[in-house]
């Protein structure tokens, strides 16, 4: 275990970083325009939270509304700037963590934002613990959103004695109340997918 890089979380302006890309005379993009996008399917999240209410209203800011909920359940789906189409899941983690199954979900999932919150004494280890259960059990990245009742988003506290994960994790602050910081840790998420994808394929 390290300590983990704390990173702000980006604007909404925010430019995802593109990869290079192979020319492909099957690709018909340049032809058909904006309607590629339109019909590539959505980009999966999973958005993870100790309680229930903060992953609702985690969704629901991002998402508008909640598509579908059933017990520690939720599902929303957004266009982020126009540009990005998600689906996103919100799921209450249960106690012990062993019980919470995301096999058939993490087959799929770009990322995952872990729901910290920073004021509750009782949260930092099981947040540790939690971050460390999916890591060692899945290659998607990993943004920890800390997020605290003042609407402090990342607190001094916080900043000083940091919060150990693995050298592949993010730590970014929430405001829950905020759109902008919303999709700003979305935005890192996505981030730190495009430069994993990339080391794996090898470009720099």
């Amino acid at each position: 275990m390290i300590q983990a890089n704390i990173q702000a979380p980006q604007s909404s302006d925010h430019d995802l970083p593109t990869l290079p890309r192979r020319p492909d005379a099957r690709d018909v993009s340049s032809r058909v325009g904006s309607s590629v996008q339109e019909a590539t399917r959505p980009a999966e999240i999973l958005v993870l939270g100790l309680q229930a209410e903060p992953v609702r209203r985690f969704v629901e800011v991002l998402c508008g509304h909640i598509t579908f909920a059933k017990d520690r359940f939720l599902l929303g789906t957004s266009l982020l700037e126009d540009r990005f189409r998600l689906l996103v899941y919100g799921v209450q983690v249960p106690d012990p963590v062993d019980q919470l199954a995301l096999d058939l979900v993490a087959e799929r999932m770009v990322g995952t934002i872990l729901l910290y919150p920073w004021d509750d004494p009782d949260a930092h280890e099981r947040v540790e613990a939690l971050a460390d259960w999916y890591e060692q059990r899945f290659q998607a990245p990993l943004v920890v959103a800390a997020f605290g009742v003042s609407g402090d988003p990342l607190p001094g506290t916080l900043q000083r004695e940091g919060l150990h994960l693995s050298p592949t994790g993010r730590l970014v602050g929430l405001d829950l109340s905020s759109p902008r910081s919303v999709v700003g840790a979305v935005l890192v998420l996505l981030a730190v997918a495009a430069e994993r994808v990339a080391d794996l394929a090898g470009f720099e």
